[in-house]
């Protein structure tokens, strides 16, 4: 091969080299400074969040809690979400969201705009533990209630060879598409493993859940629901979640649910309302 060509060769080579070096670079310097802004802004957008779900504070509410103040509250959480806040809601927090606003709409609607009676008390205690977990969804988006980066990865890489694969977390709303509308169990379940996870059946205190079989990807979470069964559970007691998988494993969890279980059926939509 001639020296002429061999050099070009060379020069078109490490051309080639520091284009693509230069361009590597050049994107994680965005994805750095990407990583950057987005926590951020969240942190600001979220903080105006916070600052709208005030009335469903655990401890000195500034008011009662009636079905006025609900419907504004539906109302100032639709403009934050068009203003800027649904553009910075992760993936993860549009579900929390979503769960409140369908509450708070469909305990507000028909009603007029000042509406001063109160909710009664299990009304007030679900729509509180939905907006506690929307609150909590939001801190996990920015981390701002984690340890410092290096020990959450040392610990998370503990965590991960100790704990179970799946996670079940028991939730108790109303299930709108009844009519009327009943109170239903809904169970979120997470694959924190690295495979994917066959789900068979799933049941909570015997009474079978809608969806019962898929398949959970890594990292994934989905939400399934379950009619809360005539007579139970009792006042207080925690409903037990069965699910089985593939092979005819079964993970149980007992663990409280975000919200009281204070009676077996809610009368929330009485036509006498």
């Amino acid at each position: 091969m001639p020296e002429a060509i061999q050099v070009l060769l060379s020069a078109l080579v490490g051309a080639a080299a520091g284009a693509f070096a230069t361009a590597y670079k050049s994107r994680k310097e965005l994805e750095s400074l990407y990583d950057i802004e987005l926590p951020r802004r969240r942190i600001d957008t979220y903080a105006e969040l916070w600052k709208l779900l005030e009335p469903l504070a655990d401890w000195s509410p500034p008011g009662p809690l009636t079905y006025g103040r609900i419907g504004r509250l539906s109302q100032a959480l639709r403009r934050w979400y068009f203003g800027s806040g649904g553009l910075f809601l992760s993936h993860k927090t549009r579900a929390p969201y979503f769960n409140l606003q369908e509450a708070l709409t469909r305990l507000s609607e028909g009603r007029p705009e000042g509406d001063s009676t109160v909710l009664d008390k299990d009304s007030h205690e679900v729509l509180k533990a939905l907006g506690s977990r929307l609150r909590t969804a939001t801190t996990d988006d920015v981390a701002t209630r984690v340890d410092p980066s290096l020990a959450g990865r040392f610990g998370s890489r503990l965590l991960k060879t100790s704990r179970s694969p799946l996670s079940i977390q028991v939730d108790r709303r109303w299930d709108f598409e009844r009519r009327p509308p009943a109170a239903a169990f809904f169970t979120l379940l997470g694959n924190r493993s690295d495979e994917v996870i066959e789900i068979k059946d799933l049941t909570l205190d015997g009474a079978r859940a809608e969806e019962t079989r898929f398949l959970l990807q890594p990292g994934e979470e989905r939400e399934v629901k379950a009619p809360i069964k005539r007579g139970g559970p009792r006042p207080g007691e925690t409903p037990k979640v069965t699910v089985t998988l593939a092979g005819g494993r079964q993970v149980s969890s007992r663990e409280t649910p975000d919200v009281p279980l204070d009676t077996p059926e809610l009368e929330l939509f009485a036509p006498s309302r």
